[in-house]
This record gives C-alpha cells, sequence and structure tokens, in this order.
C-alpha cells in the first residue's frame, strides 16, 4: 500500500519483490509476470525484476507509491543464507540509490524532490510554522519561520514553492480546531509522503555539530544560537536527524544553509498549479508540450531545466530582480543569432552539480573526470564569445553572467590543469579513460607491456586468416571472455577440424573462438589491466581528495551557466513563437493596474491554428472586476486562464505572448477552476469549492489576482446564484482584489448597475 515498506531482493543480476508488493510492483509497471512459491508454510507470490528495470522500479515505488525501499543482499551462502540491508531509502532521503537514479544527465530533473521538516506551535490566533527544507543531492537547505492561518494558507504556497518528495512531522503533530483538515492531510494532498517522528527528534541540536555541515559562513549561521530553539531550528534538527548527515564526516562543510524568504514570491498554491496547468501530473511527462513547463523548456542543460521549474514556482515580486530577468530575454529575442551560438555553448555542458555531488561521494572516477574536463575547458570559450555582445544592454550580462563566469574560470583553473595533466586524452579517442603511462614509471612499464601484446594479437589474428583461409576474422574484446576471434555462422566449416582452436561460444552473432596464442595473450592482458587500474584507483583517489575543495566553484558555475540557460530558453519561445510576444512593462502605480492587449493563451495559441487573441484591462480606479459569460466552448475558461498565466510568465522574468503588457506586480494568484471531490476524505464537489473561496476570500489582498471559473454547479441553482451573488459583493467590497468571473448565472451581471468596480464581458462562440 502507499507508504509501506517495500524490501528488494537481490540475486545475481536480477531482483525479487515478494508479497503483496510483488502484485504492486507488477501491476503498476507492468514488469515481470506474478507467480507463487510453494511450501509446506504456504504459498507467497513474487516477481522478477530485470536489472534494466530496476530504476524504473525504484522510481515507481519511491516517488509515486511514496514506498520506503529496503534493498537487501545474502552475505551467506546459498544453504546458509543471512540476508542483509544494503541500502534503504524513503521518497525524499534518496541519498543511498543516487548513482542509480540519477545516473543520467536529466534524471534529476522532478517536480518534488529532497524533504522537509515542519514544526508548529498555536496561539488563540494564529500559527507559528517553521520549517527545514533539505536537497540531499544538490546540498542546500533553506529555513523559514512564519505566522500562518488556521488553513495553512502561506505553508500550502511554500509546499509548492519548495516541492518536496517527503514531509517529517512530530507525532504528536494534532490538527489545529479551525483548520479545515489536519496539518497531516493537508500535505498529504500535495502529494507528499508523510513520516511521523517522535518529538525529541525535533529537539534542538549542538550548535557546533550543526555547523559543522556548511559550507560557508552566513548571517544564518552567525546568529544561529539565537534561533536554533525555534521552529525553524527544531525543524532543522529533524532534517538532519532523519538525513543522519551527521554520522558522515564527508557531510561536514558540504551544505549552504539559505533562508527562504516567503515575502520574495507570489504566492502559487496547488489549486492554482493545477488549474492553470503549470506542470504535467508525471515526471516523465513533464516535457509534455499541453502544460506551461513543457512548452517553455528549451534548456540545453539539466540545471536550467531545475531552474525553469524553481521560476515557475517562485514568480518574483521584486521589480529589480524581474527587470535583470528581462534584460537578458531582451538581449537574446533582440539578437537571435546570438542567442543560437550561446544555445550551442550550453547543449555540450554535462550537469555540473551532480558531478560535483559525484567529487563528494568519493564515486567519480576517470570518465566523470573527463566530462568536467570538457565543460572546464568550453567556459572560457563561451565567456569569450559573450564578451563580443555589444549591444545596449552588454553592462547587464557581463554583470549577471560574464563576471561570474570568468571568476569561476579562475578559480577553477588549477582544477582544469590537473585534470590536463593525469588523462590520457589519446586512448580518450578510443573511448578509454585512463590516467596517462608517464604519471607512475610502474603505468607506463604496464602500458608498454599491454601495448606489445596487443601488436602479439594482431600478429596472431593475421597467422589465424592465412590458417582457415578467411580474411573477415575479427579480433574483438569481450567482458566475459577477454580477447576472441569471431565469425559467422556461415564461416564455421572453416574451422571444423582445426583442433588447435577452443570454440567459447555459438550464436547469431556468429562463432567466437581462441587460438593457444590467444588465449594466452589474452590472459596475460587482463592480468596487466587489473593491476594497471588498481594502481589507477589509488591515483584517483588523489584526485578526487585535490578536486574536493572545488565543489563549492562547481556548483556556482552551474548556477550561473543554468540562469543563462533559463533566460536564453525564455527567449527562445518568445523569439520562435507564432505570433508577437513582447516584453511586459512592469509599472509601479500606487494601485493595481493590468493591461493587456491582443493578449493569448501561450500554449493553446501553439496547438490552435487560428487563436482569437483578447485584450483586458483591470484597474483599482476604474473596473477591477468582471463577469465573463458567454455559451460553452466558447472560451471563458481559457480568456480567464490566459490573464493568470501572462501574469505569471511577467513575473518569473518572460515576455508575454500580447502587442503591449503592463503588469502590476501580484501577491498571489488564487484560481478556483473544475469541480473535484474526495469521497475517500468526505469532501463533496461543493465542500471543495467553498473551501477554496474560504482559502481566497480569507487570504486574498487588494493586489491578489482571483480566477473563478463556474462558482455554485455542486449545489442548486438558486443557491449558486446566491453564493455567487455574496462571493462577488465581498470580493468588490471588502477584499477589492483583480478579479476576473467566468458564470453562467447571467442575472450576476446587474451587479454592475450597482457597483462602479464591476464590468462584464462577453464571449461569443
Amino acid at each position: 500500500k502507499v507508504g509501506s515498506l517495500c524490501r528488494i531482493f537481490e540475486r545475481s543480476e536480477d531482483f525479487f519483490v515478494y508479497g503483496d508488493n510483488a502484485t504492486l510492483t507488477c501491476k503498476g509497471l507492468k514488469v515481470g509476470v506474478t507467480r507463487t512459491l510453494e511450501s509446506d508454510a504456504g504459498s507467497l507470490s513474487y516477481v522478477k525484476i530485470p536489472k534494466n528495470s530496476l530504476v524504473e522500479t525504484l522510481r515507481f515505488l519511491l516517488f509515486y507509491r511514496h514506498c520506503c525501499v529496503e534493498m537487501l543482499k545474502n552475505t551467506g551462502t546459498a544453504r546458509s543464507q543471512e540476508w542483509t540491508v544494503t541500502a534503504k531509502a524513503s521518497p525524499g532521503n534518496t541519498i543511498a540509490f543516487e548513482d542509480i537514479l540519477f545516473a543520467k544527465d536529466n534524471s534529476y530533473c522532478m517536480q518534488q524532490k529532497g524533504i522537509i521538516a515542519v514544526k508548529m506551535t498555536t496561539s488563540s490566533i494564529n500559527l507559528l510554522v517553521g520549517i527545514a527544507y533539505c536537497d540531499p543531492v544538490l546540498r542546500e537547505f533553506h529555513v523559514c519561520e512564519f505566522q500562518d492561518t488556521p488553513d495553512f494558507s502561506i505553508l500550502q504556497s511554500v509546499l509548492v514553492q519548495l516541492s518536496p518528495q517527503e514531509c517529517v512531522l512530530p507525532l504528536s503533530a494534532k490538527q489545529s480546531e479551525t483548520a479545515p483538515g489536519t496539518l497531516k492531510s493537508i500535505i498529504e494532498t500535495h502529494k507528499i509522503a508523510v513520516t511521523q517522528k517522535k518529538s525529541d527528534v525535533f529537539e534542538p541540536l549542538n550548535t557546533a555539530d550543526v555547523l559543522r555541515l556548511f559550507i560557508s559562513s552566513s548571517d544564518l549561521e552567525y546568529n544561529f544560537e539565537e534561533w536554533q530553539s525555534s521552529n525553524k531550528g527544531c525543524s532543522l534538527a529533524a532534517a538532519i536527524r532523519y538525513l543522519e548527515l551527521l554520522s558522515d564526516e564527508n557531510n561536514f562543510e558540504q551544505f549552504q544553509l539559505i533562508e527562504f524568504n516567503t515575502q520574495l514570491y507570489a504566492r502559487i498554491d496547488k489549486a492554482c498549479s493545477v488549474g492553470l496547468g503549470l506542470f504535467a501530473e508525471k515526471d516523465s511527462d513533464m516535457d509534455e508540450k499541453d502544460y506551461l513547463y513543457g512548452f517553455l523548456n528549451s534548456c540545453r542543460t539539466s540545471a536550467g531545466e531545475r531552474l525553469l521549474i524553481q521560476w515557475i514556482k517562485q514568480p518574483l515580486v521584486d521589480k529589480i530582480k524581474i527587470e535583470e530577468r528581462l534584460d537578458l530575454v531582451d538581449i537574446f529575442v533582440q539578437d537571435r543569432t546570438f542567442m543560437i551560438e550561446v544555445q550551442h555553448f550550453l547543449e555540450k555542458f554535462v550537469d555540473i552539480e551532480l558531478l560535483a555531488r559525484k567529487i563528494h561521494r568519493r564515486v567519480i572516477n576517470l570518465h566523470d573526470f573527463y566530462k568536467n574536463h570538457t565543460v572546464l575547458t568550453k567556459i572560457p570559450n563561451l565567456s569569450e564569445y559573450l564578451s563580443q555582445y555589444d549591444g545596449d544592454k552588454k553592462a547587464v550580462l557581463e554583470h549577471l553572467i560574464n563576471v561570474p563566469l570568468k571568476e569561476k574560470i579562475e578559480e577553477l583553473d588549477k582544477l582544469r590543469e590537473m585534470i590536463d595533466d593525469m588523462i590520457d586524452f589519446d586512448a580518450v579517442e578510443n573511448r578509454e579513460y585512463v590516467i596517462k603511462p608517464d604519471f607512475d614509471e610502474n603505468l607506463k612499464e604496464m602500458r608498454e607491456e599491454m601495448e606489445n601484446l596487443q601488436k602479439s594479437m594482431k600478429a596472431d589474428l593475421e597467422k589465424t586468416k592465412t590458417d582457415l583461409g578467411l580474411s573477415t576474422v575479427k579480433l574483438e574484446l569481450y567482458e566475459k571472455n577477454g580477447y576472441a576471434y569471431r565469425i559467422t555462422l556461415k564461416e564455421e566449416s572453416n574451422l571444423r577440424n582445426k583442433k588447435q582452436y577452443t570454440i567459447l561460444t555459438t550464436g547469431n552473432s556468429g562463432v567466437k573462438f581462441q587460438s593457444p596464442a590467444l588465449l594466452r595473450m589474452s590472459d596475460n592482458y587482463a592480468t596487466l589491466k587489473r593491476d594497471y587500474e588498481e594502481i589507477q584507483k589509488k591515483i584517483v583517489i588523489e584526485m578526487i581528495a585535490i578536486a574536493v575543495p572545488y565543489m563549492p566553484h562547481l556548483k556556482e558555475l552551474s548556477g550561473t551557466l543554468s540562469w543563462l540557460d533559463v533566460t536564453v530558453a525564455l527567449a527562445h519561445k518568445a523569439a520562435n513563437a507564432c505570433n508577437t510576444y513582447v516584453r511586459p512593462i512592469i509599472t509601479e502605480k500606487d494601485y493595481f493596474y493590468l493591461c493587456l492587449k491582443d493578449m493569448r493563451h501561450p500554449v493553446l495559441e501553439e496547438k490552435l491554428q487560428n487563436f482569437i487573441p483578447n485584450s483586458v484591462e483591470l484597474s483599482a480606479q476604474g473596473k477591477n472586476f468582471y463577469f465573463v459569460s458567454g455559451p460553452n466552448m466558447g472560451g471563458k475558461s481559457t480568456y480567464i486562464r490566459s490573464v493568470a498565466i501572462n501574469v505569471l510568465l511577467a513575473q518569473i522574468g518572460s515576455f508575454v505572448p500580447c502587442s503591449s503588457a503592463e503588469v502590476s506586480l501580484t501577491d498571489a494568484i488564487y484560481t478556483r477552476i473544475g469541480a473535484s471531490d474526495n469521497p475517500t476524505s468526505g469532501i463533496s464537489t461543493f465542500m471543495h469549492e467553498m473551501l477554496e473561496m474560504q482559502r481566497m476570500l480569507k487570504n486574498g489582498t487588494s493586489r491578489s489576482l482571483l480566477i473563478i471559473d463556474e462558482l455554485g454547479r455542486g449545489t442548486s441553482t438558486a443557491d449558486g446564484y446566491g453564493l455567487s451573488h455574496s462571493i462577488s459583493c465581498e470580493i468588490a467590497f471588502r477584499l477589492k482584489a483583480p478579479c476576473l468571473f467566468a458564470t453562467h448565472f447571467h442575472e450576476l451581471t446587474s451587479l454592475s448597475d450597482t457597483i462602479p468596480v464591476i464590468g462584464n464581458l462577453h464571449v461569443e462562440a
């Protein structure tokens, strides 16, 4: 079941799951066939998971079913078996399976990742909530503390903005009397696994122990003693204990500690994310163009893809920071040749952050070092090319991108030189990643012997060709047999009666065989290679020790490249769109004002050949509330969603699909879109609507954008109209928030006769 423990047993090259989990895995992934073991004690179902399906299985169990997973291996004998846990993981703590789950460059591009620990204390008025979020792969901690309402409105926004896979709560966490559901159930509605721990897990940690984890001194660390006993300090302690970070010295001075300021971002809750179609439900569908992220994602790097997810979930409310992003996007929109060339540079870069993580875990190999060297070699070329830009925003490009790049080039140059001195780049051409023989006298001698053996094997190949009367004999290297000759099945007759040759295998790929001389040389070569690799391992350990201090610089380099990547991706979408995208004007009026001319829905206009643009103007000094009426399928929902998405795009620093756009910054986007119910929690469609409207009315301000689509469909017509009427008056008179309200209740349009801020819009099919 969801949240249960699943054990995977490793047997040779395959993996096995037993009992109910076998049925779950088989049905959910359609991997293998469920079979049954029979014994005197009863029957037990099981499924065999091939090695090439292990990653898919782990992702399904951890991220979709929210199971905890244990991997077990027999450390005894076949008769006296002793099954030992070799690795264990939970949805948010995947450290033990990192090498398996995130082996591919883009495999850590996920909507949800990491864990969040939450502690709250209650007062007669508000809840004081402290959180600590940790991404154990990217080595980041985010902490914050805030006053929240009984419905946890701010926490719900934080859960969307940080998007953890798992939440750690005190076992004693209780439901607030005024909250619509327990904290646990609210978190679960965000599809976050909940783990409850005893309250002593949330006890403050020793200051010296905590500070050993962090990479550099910050204000948070200087003042740690002042807030270590606060709710956020206790949550930080819980996250550290849950991840067992202090038990491994390799974690010391590896994490960044960052204050997460909820005031820097417009609030986006789960209803808004789903209602506006920001992301696909499954990570496997992330690049679907029907969703905003998939539509915008033209990123060339994995770090850029992760940052784009973050930007969409964290729209800014700081005009200066938005303008910085818009300036960068503007540079590439205005110069498409410049944009394309930068994209060509970016697509050659691997995931630097995951490479840095491998350095930290001491699992980096020579191939990974080579990838790192490739990046460090190409970065100066990118920087030089960026320096050639001579437009009116050159200073912005230099300040935000090129100056940081140049600093990282200088700081990482010694690392590049070290890799340059160690790796044999001639061997790389043959896809061999080895240390230069000249680096060690023993290596040099062994390399010479290996080369001589290869020459002798080629000479023996020519002798074998003559002996068999075949010019097509191939000399190939096999993992199991070492060097062997291969001929086709049709040529097998030439090998008959040649008793001096040993046939290894016969199959569709041909006949593999060895001569006595080749067998001897192959064995000698394998021995030399093993010895060579043993010496290499010791050298690689030394290389890792040298590389560890450079990890912070690699992470910062990745951050700068991801910024460049996302802004180029946004420019790419704007420059290559089927219709005009413009730079939005971020207005600083002391009242809310929004004016979008010839506005379109960015995703739908790409799919539809004849998308009809529309305009909207909302002003706190004029019409700030519009009823949108019209027939079914007329475009009411598309219109109001388009407004919200355009505002969101503007606040993440993107151009918008309009002919002109002037936007006041919103502090939140609230949506009431679509009908849904949750029978398992006893919430009907009507109750779901009312809870969403309650959050909107209670937490919205005069600068929150409200999008309401068809309120009151879950009850009678009379009640639906009455509720819509009352809520509209509440928004217009008390909240004074900009609002678009799509409705079938045409009688509501009469409110415009008595309430000056209300206007009416009608959609024609």
